[in-house]
């Protein structure tokens, strides 16, 4: 017979990555950049003020939502009749940096 060990209650789970950078498994994108690659998260709603991958023409880019606009990292503005060719494609929620 005897006990259970004590130590049994403080066994934890192994950390899974992918079940912490990408909850939403089935709605992510991967988008490759020079400095590495983001996780987009196409299930959730940018709100003015998010970092969001979009795509102009063929090629994906990041850039910071505003309520008139976006500025993508080469920081020109993009707002007005400019928006029109913007597809949105998720909120940023993840960076991964190559060293």
């Amino acid at each position: 017979m005897g006990f259970p060990s004590p130590t049994s209650d403080y066994i934890e789970r192994r950390i899974d990555l992918n079940n912490v950078l990408m909850p939403h498994r089935n709605n992510m994108i991967l988008i490759e950049t020079p400095d590495g690659f983001v996780l987009a998260d196409k299930s959730l709603k940018p709100v003015p003020g998010d970092k969001v991958a979009f795509q102009i023409g063929e090629f994906p880019q990041l850039g910071k939502l505003f309520s008139t606009g976006t500025i993508p990292s080469h920081c020109e503005t993009i707002d007005g009749e400019g928006m029109e060719g913007i597809i949105v494609m998720g909120k940023v929620t993840a960076e991964i940096v190559r060293l």
